[in-house]
């Protein structure tokens, strides 16, 4: 009941969100299409006090997802009117009998978006960064959406928090920026190689904390 809840909200507003995009689309610049897009957004950064709760919730609440995978991205990221995508492929399963090794679907968020700020444009993703092709990534899941993209289910991930359940087999370094003034966005150029955006170094701590207990109960075949 609470996912089929879920569902129709974020249905009526991913609809919502595609008729403003239709009728605006001749004065609407899509800045994904531009080459070198990221470089011109900014991404916020997860406070710290906010950052260490949100981690501690998740350990306990990520490992009764109803989908739990190891996947593989096979494309870059699609951006659309209110949200953003991406193609994987399953790579192994540890819960759930929805998906099988092999299938390939979209994965995406309810915190995945680029949006207009009111001092520029920033893209969204639930303080995780885009996934990269040929890394593997730990994912948590809801159950089908009932929604395709290009063909192919679309399954959002099962955030209760402000951090998207995702995390990379890799190790991958992490920084933070000290930002200016009274919001922690900061241009995505200054953090994009971090896997995931924290706005100081023990929010960093605790993520990276939290990635390495899902690891160790999730590992790679």
């Amino acid at each position: 009941m609470k996912n089929k809840i879920f569902y129709a909200i974020v249905g009526g507003l991913f609809a919502a969100a595609l008729a403003f995009g239709i009728f605006f689309r001749f004065s609407y610049t899509n800045i994904t299409a531009e080459e070198n897009y990221l470089d011109k957004l900014d991404v916020g950064e997860l406070p710290e006090e906010l950052c260490i709760g949100a981690c501690r919730s998740m350990a306990q609440e990520l490992p009764a997802s109803p989908i739990i995978l190891r996947v593989s991205p096979t494309d870059e990221i699609e951006h659309h009117f209110g949200r953003s995508v991406q193609r994987v492929t399953v790579s192994q399963v540890f819960a759930g009998e929805e998906l099988a090794v092999g299938d390939e679907f979209y994965l995406t968020c309810v915190r995945w978006s680029v949006f207009v700020r009111s001092d520029g444009q920033a893209i969204e993703r639930g303080f995780v960064n885009i996934l990269r092709e040929g890394s593997d990534y730990l994912v948590f899941l809801l159950t089908d959406s009932g929604m395709e993209n290009r063909g192919l289910p679309l399954y959002f991930l099962n955030i209760d928090q402000f951090i998207a359940p995702v995390f990379c087999y890799e190790d991958i370094a992490n920084t933070f920026v000290t930002p200016a003034g009274r919001t922690t966005y900061v241009p995505y150029t200054q953090v994009k190689d971090n896997e995931f955006f924290a706005a100081s170094q023990a929010g960093l701590d605790a993520w990276s904390a939290l990635k390495q207990e899902m690891l160790r109960k999730y590992p790679a075949a």
